[in-house]
């Protein structure tokens, strides 16, 4: 957020919206990082070394533009029904009901795409509350390590074949 507050003169809320992220929770997380800061009296260095870091970035041929990843992805709620039953059929994995698993899969998918939060993502955008994200953690617990590697498969595909990679 301070990034994109710099570069793009927002504001902290302005910033958030920008990269999507939840406008409330993002301002009161900006504040105590500001005041963290302020109080150590490393603002400015850290600033300058942000902006240092973009001058960096800016220069890497190599990039990959996390922005377009992420409204490329911005449907991106849940796994076709089909496409779910060959990741699964793939990875030995039990199918489970319509957006449960495979919405817990899109899920992880973005937030590995993107690098952004799980919870930032568009399948939880609408349904975000304790007990979803417990059963998120446990479809990371449980299920994810049969998945991981079908699922990094087949994400090319699934994302359109624009990625340049998957780490």
């Amino acid at each position: 957020m301070w990034l994109v507050k710099a570069l793009g003169s927002y504001s902290w809320a302005g910033a958030a919206a920008e990269l999507g992220l939840p406008p409330k929770r993002s301002r009161e997380i900006a504040n105590k990082v500001v005041s963290l800061l302020n109080a150590t009296g490393r603002a400015d260095f850290f600033d300058a070394r942000l902006r240092e870091a973009v001058r960096r970035v800016a220069c890497d041929s190599g990039r990959i533009d996390y922005g377009a990843r992420r409204r490329a992805l911005a449907n991106f709620t849940d796994i076709e029904r089909e496409e779910w039953k060959g990741i699964c059929q793939d990875a030995s994995v039990p199918l489970g009901k319509r957006g449960g698993k495979s919405r817990y899969a899109a899920a992880w998918l973005w937030s590995r795409l993107t690098e952004g939060d799980y919870r930032c993502s568009p399948g939880f955008r609408e349904k975000d509350g304790e007990t979803e994200r417990e059963l998120y953690r446990r479809f990371v617990k449980q299920d994810l390590p049969a998945l991981e590697v079908t699922l990094e498969r087949r994400a090319t595909r699934l994302v359109g074949g624009w990625m340049p990679m998957i780490r």
